[in-house]
């Protein structure tokens, strides 16, 4: 979670987090974060800062307080973030992919290797949950 790319790979070999902007039809992408670029540390949390700092920079944020102070996020901050959380932690790192998270200018799509591990009928009752990759 913490270490280097070059050394997650190690135990990973398939470990790859991408994040692709395509905010522009006409360019294969506006802004790109992958974890081997090499100009960051390319470890998750790193990964989970900066990406999820892009998807909600453009999320309204409507004037609402609570006595004093300001609220700056809405449900859909906290939306966002917790699917952004869940594909991180849901991901079966040793697949041949890795997760790919794509913001268009309409919706953000989430992608991440493996399955659901508790059928979909329980997925949607909801109520258990049975993570992937245990801290």
């Amino acid at each position: 979670m913490f270490g280097e790319e070059y050394r997650i790979t190690r135990e990973f070999p398939e470990f790859f987090l991408d994040y692709r902007e395509r905010l522009d039809p006409n360019i294969r992408w506006t802004d790109r974060i992958q974890s081997q670029s090499g100009d960051w540390s390319g470890n998750v949390y790193d990964f989970f800062s900066r990406v999820s700092a892009k998807l909600t920079l453009d999320l309204k944020r409507p004037f609402k307080t609570d006595g004093l102070f300001r609220i700056e996020e809405t449900p859909v901050h906290e939306s966002v973030r917790e699917a952004l959380v869940n594909c991180i932690v849901n991901t079966d790192y040793f697949q041949s992919w890795s997760i790919v998270i794509e913001k268009y200018i309409d919706r953000i799509v989430f992608a991440n290797p493996g399955s659901i591990r508790i059928g979909k009928s329980q997925m949607l009752k909801g109520g258990i949950s049975q993570p992937r990759n245990r801290c």
